[in-house]
C-alpha cells in the first residue's frame, strides 16, 4: 500500500505559525483560516525561530517512543540500534503539551529582518512543513526552492483564493508530517503482523469512525492491538482490532487456563472480541467477571477479516488513573494566553 493512503499510527490537533511582517495581512488573513487550526501569529523572523527550536526541544511527540540501546558495553558504534517502546505512543495523550507541537509553518518570503528562504533554511527540525507565501515576482525563487526540497508549499500572497489554498495545504501537510513520523512505527509492526494500518477497507472504516464520534486525537495501542480514541471534549473510546490468528490465539489460551464453555463458544464463533486489560488482553483462570471483558464483534472484510469492538471510557484507563487534556480545554488556555495577537 501506498505511503500516503497508509493510516499513521497516532495523530493530534497541533499548532501551526504564521510568520510576516505585515501584521494588517495577518489579522485580515486570521478571519479566513479554518476555525479548526490553532495558530501562532509572528511579524518577526527571529522570535518565531526561537519559539520553534523551544517548542519541538521539548514537546515533539515521536521523539518519545525510540530509544538508542546496544548489545553490549563496549560494541563500536556500527552494533548501537534505535529501540521501539510501543507503549510509549498511547502515553503521549496525557502529555499536555501535546497540541503546541508544529507540524507546519507558513511564512512569508519579502521580510526585511530576514526573508522567507533564510528562514526556512534555519529551521532545525527537518520534519517541519514549509509553505511559503510569495509575490509573483518572486515565484520563479519559490519554484527552485521547492524543486530543491527547501519548502513543501508555495502559495502566491496575491490570489483571490490564497486563504483556502493554505487552509488545504495545511491540512494535507500536517497529515503527511504524522505519516513520515510513523513510518519506523509502521516498519516495526509489519513484522509482528500488524497489517490493518495499510489495509484501504480498514483506514475507510476508520476515517468513518472518527467522524462519526467527533474523533480529533488518536494513538495505536499493542496488547490487545487497536487505537485510543479521544474527541476533543476529552471522551475516550478504546478500540479493538483483531484477526483470525489472534482470535485463535485467544481462545487457544483461553483452553488452556479452562474458561467456561461460554467464553470458549463466543471465541471460537467471533461473536465476541476479549479485551483482557488486567493481564496484557488475554484470559487468566483469575478472571471470575470474564463476561464483562467480552463487547460484541464488528466483522470487517478487508485484505485480512477483522474484529473490531469499540468500549466507551475503557476502565484501563482510569485504573492508571491518566490525566487527558483535551483539545478544547487546551484552546481555551490557548485563547488567553494568545489573546496578543503576535510574537
Amino acid at each position: 500500500m501506498n505511503e500516503r493512503t497508509a493510516l499513521p499510527a497516532y495523530r493530534f490537533p497541533t499548532t501551526v505559525l504564521f510568520v510576516d511582517d505585515d501584521t494588517n495581512f495577518l489579522a485580515n488573513f486570521s478571519l479566513e483560516l479554518d476555525e479548526r487550526i490553532a495558530f501562532r501569529f509572528f511579524d518577526a523572523p527571529g522570535p518565531a525561530l526561537r519559539h520553534i527550536e523551544e517548542t519541538m526541544s521539548h514537546v515533539a511527540a515521536h521523539r518519545q517512543w525510540l530509544h538508542s540501546q546496544r548489545e553490549a558495553i563496549g560494541w563500536p558504534l556500527r552494533n548501537h540500534c534505535l529501540r521501539l517502546d510501543l507503549a510509549a505512543i498511547e502515553e503521549v495523550a496525557t502529555n499536555p503539551d501535546r497540541f503546541k507541537e508544529i507540524p507546519v509553518v507558513v511564512v512569508d518570503y519579502a521580510m526585511p529582518e530576514m526573508d522567507g528562504l533564510t528562514f526556512c533554511r534555519r529551521i532545525g527540525n527537518p520534519n517541519l512543513k514549509k509553505i511559503l507565501i510569495t509575490g509573483v515576482g518572486d515565484e520563479r525563487l519559490a519554484v527552485a526552492a521547492f524543486n530543491e526540497g527547501l519548502i513543501d508549499r508555495f502559495i502566491l500572497k496575491g490570489d483571490r483564493d490564497a486563504a483556502a489554498q493554505v487552509n488545504t495545504a495545511v491540512t494535507e501537510l500536517q497529515q503527511q508530517y504524522f505519516r513520515d513520523a510513523s513510518q519506523l512505527v509502521h516498519r516495526s509492526l509489519e513484522g509482528e503482523g500488524v497489517h490493518f494500518l495499510r489495509d484501504p477497507v480498514f483506514v475507510e472504516h476508520f476515517h468513518r469512525l472518527n467522524a462519526d464520534y467527533d474523533v480529533v486525537e488518536y494513538y495505536f495501542v499493542a496488547e490487545p492491538d487497536g487505537f485510543l480514541l479521544v474527541t476533543a471534549p476529552g471522551a475516550t473510546y478504546r478500540l479493538i482490532v483483531l484477526d483470525d490468528e489472534q482470535m485463535d490465539a485467544h481462545w487457544e489460551i483461553a483452553c488452556d487456563q479452562e474458561a467456561p464453555r461460554r467464553l470458549l463458544d463466543a471465541l471460537k464463533a467471533r461473536a465476541k472480541v476479549p479485551y483482557f486489560w488486567r493481564s496484557g488482553g488475554y484470559y487468566r483462570a483469575a478472571e471470575a467477571d470474564w463476561e464483562q471483558h467480552l463487547y460484541p464483534a464488528t466483522r470487517l472484510n478487508g485484505v485480512r477479516t477483522y474484529y473490531l469492538a469499540l468500549i466507551e471510557n475503557p476502565p484501563a484507563y482510569s485504573q492508571m488513573d491518566w490525566h487527558i487534556r483535551s483539545y478544547n480545554n487546551f484552546l481555551e488556555g490557548f485563547d488567553a494566553e494568545t489573546c496578543l495577537p503576535f510574537g
